[in-house]
């Protein structure tokens, strides 16, 4: 009975993903492809639904699989059928490009480290890759890559070099609020110091 369950555990994990995203002025197209530590009859896959954008899942062409497309609340769930050990999903994001969704098998990921490779193309030399999510480096053909022990169900583009992010507008808020707490530190001393005479 031990052995059974095992073998239903390793036929139930993404071995690895490999993960596409060519950026365009107008639209990213992601081609991603899975692989399975064993054979698996059914996927499913989930895709979030991003506000002020749409996606279009591209089928049956170059390799891609067929899939089954439904519409869940905030979802869309993607099933392929038939035993297989890789699965290859193509799509086109177009409108609010700030993060790209990532289908997320209904699966757990193998144990080890960097089983997920993620390349950006199309992201121009002057992108802050440190303020993406997740963290990219650029490669020497100037793709930004990120390897990772899983898989994300979104990337967060990098923006460009003088672009103003949510993260730089906390960074400098946190600084706003230390020098106000100091200050009202200081003359909060300074009035105790005084005391009542002033």
């Amino acid at each position: 009975m031990p052995a059974a369950v095992v073998a239903v555990v390793v036929a139930l994990q993404l071995g690895g993903a490999d993960i596409a995203i060519v950026v365009t002025a107008d639209s990213a197209v992601v081609e991603a492809r899975y692989e399975f530590a064993a054979p698996v009859d059914t996927l499913t896959f989930y895709l979030i639904r991003l506000r002020d954008q749409d996606v279009e899942i591209l089928q049956g062409a170059d390799g891609v699989d067929t899939l089954t497309v439904d519409e869940l609340p905030g979802l869309t769930r993607l099933t392929a059928y038939g035993s297989r050990l890789t699965t290859h999903i193509r799509y086109v994001v177009t409108g609010d490009l700030s993060r790209i969704p990532i289908p997320v098998p209904d699966l757990a990921t193998e144990a080890g480290e960097r089983h997920v490779r993620l390349r950006v193309g199309g992201v121009s030399e002057a992108a802050r890759l440190a303020e993406a999510f997740p963290r990219l480096e650029r490669e020497e053909d100037g793709s930004a890559v990120a390897r990772l022990n899983d898989l994300p169900s979104f990337v967060r583009l990098p923006p460009e070099g003088n672009a103003w992010t949510l993260s730089r507008t906390s960074q400098v808020l946190v600084v706003v609020l230390l020098v106000a707490a100091a200050g009202s530190w200081l003359l909060w001393r300074r009035i105790r110091r005084l005391g009542p005479e002033g």
